[in-house]
């Protein structure tokens, strides 16, 4: 429906509008000891997360739909192109070890402690272009490119890494089944 008579055309070339991809990929590997008095856990763990995301939606719109001040600046019928095209790439590198004793001190008391260091480095590509500009000399309605330079954009890179060291400890007691 369109009830104001816009001349609003999705632009089509046949391709994907949203791409969305992504790898994901983990391990963990533990060492269990049990003997006597003392348990322990120790084990080192990896995870992998590469995500992309592109999304366009290309449309051609009269000037007049953006009203009054976008309208004033072209011919009368004038039609855009209008588009919002996002681009993000995300990765995400995760790798730790950990360590977890108990020591039995009596059949109902037990200490516990343990340690874990992580070491995650994320990165972030991320751009999005907005296009809004006549079609005239611009846009090519048979192959759906549009050469004019986007209106505005906003983009960056950003790369952080990130180092914990976290731990437990306590005591555990359990009521002897004799009670």
């Amino acid at each position: 429906p369109n009830p104001r008579g816009y001349r609003i055309r999705r632009v089509s070339p046949g391709l994907d509008r949203h791409s969305d991809n992504a790898f994901y990929w983990s391990s963990e590997t533990r060492i269990n000891y049990d003997s006597g008095p003392i348990s322990a856990v120790a084990g080192v763990f990896y995870q992998h997360l590469r995500s992309t995301f592109v999304s366009v939606n290309p449309q051609v719109i009269d000037a007049s739909f953006f009203g009054p001040a976008v309208a004033a600046q072209f011919p009368p019928g004038a039609l855009l192109f209008s588009d919002t095209a996002n681009d993000h790439k995300f990765i995400d590198k995760t790798a730790s070890v950990f360590g977890d004793i108990t020591y039995k001190v009596t059949p109902t008391l037990s200490l516990f402690g343990g340690l874990r260091y992580t070491n995650e480095r994320l990165n972030i590509d991320y751009s999005v272009a907005n296009y809004r500009n006549n079609i005239t000399g611009f846009f090519d309605p048979i192959t759906a490119v549009n050469t004019a330079p986007p209106i505005s954009t906003n983009a960056f890179l950003a790369d952080r890494t990130v180092n914990n060291l976290s731990g437990r400890a306590g005591a555990k007691w359990e009521p002897s089944r004799d009670v």
